[in-house]
């Protein structure tokens, strides 16, 4: 039975900083070098910006390590701005033979007229959403949050989909 795991993980670190994480893990009947070569043409075909970088691949662990940026993304209004979202992100990837796992992390929102910088905290960092008030700045950090969150569930059903369509394409 496959087994698809969608999981927010909060972890607590020594400073008491949260880190935003996601994570997917499941099950392919396919060998490792299938999976990792459905995980390579994932990254080329997702990622078709120069933004977006592998930073290392290592056909013999299994490990795909790259840095990418989700889809650019119109905020609330805030006072007399809309906040434009760019947030970049870390993804791992991990397979071995009938298994991978993806882990997107290190989530930072670059903004046009402001930037929160980590979204790891709950809260909105001081002076985000300059002359918009507390409230309201919150109110668009977390739409931001939510945002990610999106993006990563259907970045994770998309690399799904992929995997499956490679496991099928050697199986002809």
């Amino acid at each position: 039975m496959r087994k698809i795991f969608f999981v927010l993980v909060l972890i607590s670190t020594m400073s008491s900083a949260q880190k935003l994480e996601f994570q997917s893990i499941d099950s392919l009947n396919a060998k490792k070098e299938i999976l990792f070569s459905g995980a390579k043409s994932w990254v080329s075909n997702t990622f078709n910006s120069s933004k977006s970088v592998i930073d290392m691949d290592d056909k013999d662990s299994g490990r795909i390590i790259g840095k990418a940026f989700l889809q650019d993304s119109k905020q609330h209004r805030c006072m007399s701005y809309y906040e434009i979202s760019s947030v970049s992100f870390k993804f791992t990837i991990d397979v071995k033979d009938n298994k991978y796992r993806i882990v997107l992390s290190d989530f930072n929102h670059l903004g046009k007229q402001v930037s929160a910088g980590s979204l790891d905290s709950d809260q909105a960092p001081a002076g985000f959403g300059f002359g918009c008030g507390k409230k309201n700045a919150q109110r668009v950090y977390d739409e931001i949050k939510l945002n990610v969150k999106d993006q990563s569930e259907k970045l994770f059903k998309d690399f799904r989909d992929k995997m499956v369509e490679a496991v099928k394409k050697d199986d002809f």
